[in-house]
């Protein structure tokens, strides 16, 4: 079995200020991303696993991907519990 690959819910309101993003769910809440997530936010305007964002922001954090996958899929089960990034397995 593959990795889910993680995609942005398209039609969100959102707004950027100082490297983090805001994020209105269409219904009733707003959710304010740290930095760390607001980058694995802008990662997903295409769909990409775990295992792929934790390959990208790795070096950016200075650490490797096995280090940072555990934090980048409590992030991404973040998002998806908000409703704000779709799941699929592929």
């Amino acid at each position: 079995m593959k990795d889910p690959q993680y995609l942005r819910r398209q039609g969100l309101a959102t707004i950027e200020i100082d490297g983090e993003v805001s994020i209105f769910n269409g219904v009733d809440r707003t959710l304010l991303l740290n930095s760390t997530a607001s980058v694995i936010w802008e990662t997903l305007d295409e769909a990409s696993t775990a295992a792929a964002i934790a390959d990208a922001l790795a070096p950016r954090y200075g650490t490797t991907p096995e280090d940072i996958r555990p934090s980048i899929e409590d992030a991404l089960d973040q998002l998806v519990e908000f409703g704000v990034v779709d799941v699929a397995d592929c």
